[in-house]
């Protein structure tokens, strides 16, 4: 079975958009890192 990965990256755009975050905002609300967020 081969591994795949999920990307969330429309999802979490939506609800960061919904709430009118920043990413930098919306990453220190979720208590990941910048970058850890734009990854996903």
């Amino acid at each position: 079975m081969a591994n795949q990965k999920l990307y969330a990256g429309a999802k979490l755009r939506e609800i960061r958009t919904r709430l009118q975050l920043t990413q930098k905002e919306f990453a220190a609300r979720l208590g990941v890192s910048l970058p850890y967020l734009n990854q996903m």
